[in-house]
């Protein structure tokens, strides 16, 4: 993905059915796991938090990560989640939550 500034890792786990309406600067670490139908939009990082600790994030089907947000570290998004754009996510997300912020904090569960 040259053309794009993109890295996905071929270790990473990306079940089909994934979208990204603007593939440019997402970067996908090596122990990510993608259930299917997620929308990732542009200069997402989906990736580690610290150096030295080999942990990676979970995302879970239908969730949306908008423009900028940074998912961080082995921590799992719930299905149906909404990450608000430019977000920095490090904790954990249930299903069908909105979490916004720099640090993100959950602002709503459905």
């Amino acid at each position: 993905m040259v053309l794009t500034a993109c890295h996905v890792s071929p270790l990473a786990k990306i079940a089909p059915g994934i979208a990204v309406p603007h593939a440019t600067g997402i970067i996908i670490g090596d122990g990510v796991e993608i259930e299917t139908g997620v929308r990732i939009y542009q200069q997402v990082t989906l990736g580690l938090a610290k150096l030295g600790v080999d942990k990676f994030p979970k995302v879970g089907s239908g969730t949306i990560l908008y423009a900028g947000s940074k998912i961080l570290g082995g921590i799992t998004i719930g299905k149906n989640v909404l990450v608000g754009a430019n977000s920095v996510v490090l904790i954990d997300v249930p299903d069908n939550a909105v979490v916004t912020g720099l640090p993100a904090r959950i602002v709503s569960k459905g």
